[in-house]
């Protein structure tokens, strides 16, 4: 009679096997947290365009000066993420009483962040040494020829109150509409990015390509960009 024999596994086909099964599932784990990375993007180049799209129809709607405001203080759970509308108040004879909040702030997603202008990136962000010396998209203000305020600083964000509002410093960067809609910071280009704070209160921008956001035109439209490419064809 035959004896029948059991085939069992050795430990090298065990560990080939279990490696296998580890590299697909670090495989997945990267993939998902792409996706994660480029859907906060998403949702983050969206909130901002609604937010600029809200102060155009808040300017029309109350025949007033609304602005766009970015935080870039230090308080880091809302730098570069709390993004709020603010409007020009008047009394009954037309006179100005300051600067009211429109309504609440919104946060730019986890992991997601505005990007500052050249002159300001270093102060507030940082690449990852595989990264130093590749070119950067920054966002930008375009206000040379109307005179609207970079930055500005109001005491009680998010007072229905009006209040008065400083400019030319602060802890806000600004983008502001005119009273009939139109953009004072025309062709302004708005740039976000993914990446984490680190011990020293900056920004580490993950990939320098891994940016989406939106340029405003005069008519205070704004026109979203699909990809890096796309931001730096109509980078100046």
């Amino acid at each position: 009679m035959l004896k029948r024999t059991k085939k069992a596994f050795t430990l090298i086909e065990l560990l080939v096997v279990i490696s296998i099964i580890a590299l697909i599932g670090s495989g997945s784990v990267m993939l998902v947290n792409w996706n994660s990375g480029k859907q906060s993007l998403r949702t983050a180049q969206q909130q901002l365009m609604s937010a600029f799209e809200e102060a155009r129809l808040l300017s029309c709607s109350k025949n007033a000066r609304s602005r766009v405001l970015i935080y870039k203080g230090d308080d880091l759970t809302r730098k570069l993420r709390q993004v709020g509308l603010v409007y020009e108040y008047f009394d009954e004879d037309g006179n100005s009483l300051g600067w009211a909040s429109y309504s609440n702030a919104i946060m730019l997603p986890k992991g997601v962040f505005f990007v500052p202008t050249s002159g300001e990136y270093n102060a507030y962000a940082t690449l990852p040494e595989t990264f130093k010396g590749q070119r950067l998209m920054y966002s930008t203000f375009r206000n040379g020829t109307t005179g609207a305020p970079s930055i500005v600083g109001i005491s009680n964000f998010g007072s229905r109150k009006p209040q008065s509002m400083g400019e030319g410093n602060g802890d806000w960067y600004c983008y502001e509409f005119s009273p009939e809609g139109l953009s004072e910071n025309p062709s302004a280009q708005i740039v976000v990015a993914t990446g984490a704070l680190n011990a020293s209160g900056k920004y580490v921008q993950s990939n320098p390509y891994d940016i989406l956001g939106f340029r405003v035109v005069k008519s205070g439209k704004c026109v979203g960009f699909s990809d890096y490419a796309e931001i730096e064809g109509t980078f100046q």
